[in-house]
């Protein structure tokens, strides 16, 4: 060893096949990074792999492209700490079929600049199953993409919980569902909200149905507006009890009309607010009927707007007062002379200074007797003079 680092770089350099393999391995540990580049491409082969497995990290890293001089035999000799510190310009022009037989501590140590230097053609070539939780993280999104679908299939559910949301991203909508379904129920909070629209609309109506409803709290306006009918169908009440107001107001018209009476019953108020018409609309009569307080409070005007007169005759007497006053001017003048007796007792005079001119014109003389002092004290005057003369004279 002594001898070795006294020699010049020209007289290493110099040293002929024979000679070099008949160094002491340990020795070969010491030449110099500038030597060890420096060496004829004689010599690199005629290197044994106990030689081999005694070059430090630094000298591998110094041999560039020059790792390519060594023959498979050689690079399966490499430890896994000396197979991390390959340069990885230079791992990526490494022959394929030596990258498809790299051992189980090779493909562990690559390192993220490694893995994200290589070719997709290269990257197909390594067995993923071998990486780590934390290199699986440094892969690109665009890596994970050229990827085979048998390949993607064998990862495991460690490996697919180590994908980040910037990855998830940017997989694609099919390389997705190759993970298989068992994976794709392991989404957490973080990883669900790293897939797009149409990523999140992929997914088969089994897998939504088994996501945690913690993960279904994080999903944006964004991704539940490309909801399916069959993905809202799956939902459970505990799901859609913690998603967020927007992320329930941008499920399709179409998927929500498949609500059924448990996944309305569970909704909040902030919720049954956030609705667009067109999704209100799709409730049918029984289901407007079974709103409870809460939900009623949550009307809008554009809601109340919809209702014809069968749907408003369906809202219980006891919701009425719940209807917001600010909102009640949203009842068309059909529905409001469509409202039964008992359902007119119930307005509260907040609700009746709200009333138009056209609301009011359109009631009844039925209607009108069935008000109390207090509530007919309660229509503005203005209004009130709208009304037809007969259905004055009535009361």
């Amino acid at each position: 060893t002594t001898q070795i680092t006294s020699l010049t770089y020209t007289q290493l350099t110099g040293l002929s096949s024979d000679q070099l393999s008949a160094l002491d391995p340990t020795a070969v540990g010491v030449i110099s990074n500038l030597a060890i580049k420096g060496l004829s491409k004689d010599a690199m082969a005629a290197m044994s792999t106990t030689q081999i497995s005694n070059l430090t990290p630094q000298q591998i890293t110094a041999l560039g492209t020059d790792v390519t001089e060594f023959s498979a035999a050689q690079i399966a000799s490499l430890s896994g700490n000396q197979f991390g510190a390959i340069a990885p310009y230079a791992l990526n022009t490494l022959a394929t079929e030596i990258l498809s037989t790299l051992k189980t501590d090779q493909t562990g140590a690559l390192t993220t600049a490694q893995l994200n230097a290589m070719s997709n053609e290269n990257l197909a070539r390594i067995r993923i199953q071998d990486l780590s939780a934390d290199q699986i993280t440094g892969l690109k999104g665009s890596a994970i993409n050229s990827l085979s679908s048998s390949v993607i299939s064998e990862l495991t559910s460690a490996q697919f919980s180590a994908l980040t949301k910037q990855q998830l991203s940017a997989i694609e909508p099919r390389v997705l569902l190759e993970f298989g379904n068992t994976n794709l129920s392991l989404l957490s909070e973080e990883q669900i909200q790293g897939l797009t629209g149409i990523s999140f609309k992929a997914l088969p109506a089994s897998v939504v149905a088994a996501l945690p409803p913690t993960v279904m709290s994080k999903l944006s306006w964004n991704q539940t507006s490309f909801t399916t009918p069959e993905q809202f169908g799956a939902m459970t009440p505990e799901q859609i009890a913690k998603m967020t107001p927007l992320a329930v107001g941008a499920i399709p018209a179409a998927a929500f009309s498949r609500i059924t009476s448990a996944q309305l019953a569970i909704m909040d108020k902030f919720q049954v607010a956030a609705l667009p018409k067109d999704s209100f609309s799709s409730l049918t009569t029984a289901s407007t009927g079974n709103l409870t307080t809460l939900q009623v409070a949550g009307l809008t005007a554009s809601h109340l707007a919809t209702l014809d007169s069968t749907e408003i005759g369906a809202i219980r007497e006891s919701q009425i007062p719940a209807i917001l006053p600010g909102v009640i001017s949203g009842i068309t003048p059909t529905a409001i002379s469509a409202m039964a007796a008992n359902q007119i007792r119930q307005l509260t005079p907040a609700q009746l200074k709200s009333l138009t001119g056209g609301q009011v014109a359109a009631l009844n003389p039925i209607q009108l007797q069935s008000f109390s002092t207090t509530q007919l004290e309660s229509i503005p005057p203005k209004a009130l003079s709208s009304g037809d003369i007969r259905s004055i004279q009535s009361l």
